[in-house]
């Protein structure tokens, strides 16, 4: 078992994730590996498919997550920049901590502080914020959009490999049968 016999190179469209193999000829492959030999080579495949589909959902989920919170900043940044166009100030309320609220006026609405991450935090015009926003918005949903794709693609060739099993699986209880009938 030290080549995969049940599944092909993993494929960079994919993440590097390996391509099952649907076996065409089951009593060939039984013949060539044996019934436990292959079944325990595609138990193994399976969690692996598993545990992808799992980091994969997890991913999706945190980028699920990061959209309409990156959606809500750029509505504030264009509040900002309507209200700074008709020089206005912005009365808000916004938590201090837990049940703690302060109220602010908000005399310049021309730059904002943007939360990077890593406890990185940059003050920019809302102009340049917006773009920021923006594209990392658009990156976001690619991003979401080639999580789903691969997970659909995990999760097919976690459908490919259990057929597979069942198969084997199937074609031994057949091959018992034949063989007590004889005997």
């Amino acid at each position: 078992m030290s080549e995969p016999r049940f599944a092909k190179a993993p494929s960079e469209e994919h993440r590097g994730i390996p391509v099952a193999v649907f076996l065409e000829d089951i009593p060939a492959a039984v013949a060539k590996y044996g019934v436990q030999d292959s079944l325990s080579e595609l138990t193994l495949l399976l969690q692996k498919y598993k545990f992808w589909e799992g980091r994969l959902g997890s991913q999706r989920k945190a980028l699920a997550m990061k959209i309409p919170s990156t959606e809500q900043s750029l509505e504030v940044i264009d509040l900002l920049e309507g209200r700074a166009a008709k020089e206005e100030s912005i009365e808000t309320t916004f938590e201090i901590s837990d049940q703690l609220f302060a109220r602010a006026r908000v005399e310049d609405c021309h730059r904002v502080f943007v939360w990077l991450g890593a406890n990185v935090m940059v003050d920019m015009s809302t102009a340049e914020a917006a773009s920021l926003l923006r594209e990392s918005l658009q990156e976001a949903k690619a991003s979401l959009d080639a999580h789903n794709a691969d997970l659909q693609f995990v999760r097919d060739q976690m459908n490919v490999t259990e057929v597979n099993m069942t198969r084997i699986f199937n074609h031994d209880i057949i091959e018992k049968r034949k063989g007590m009938g004889q005997g």
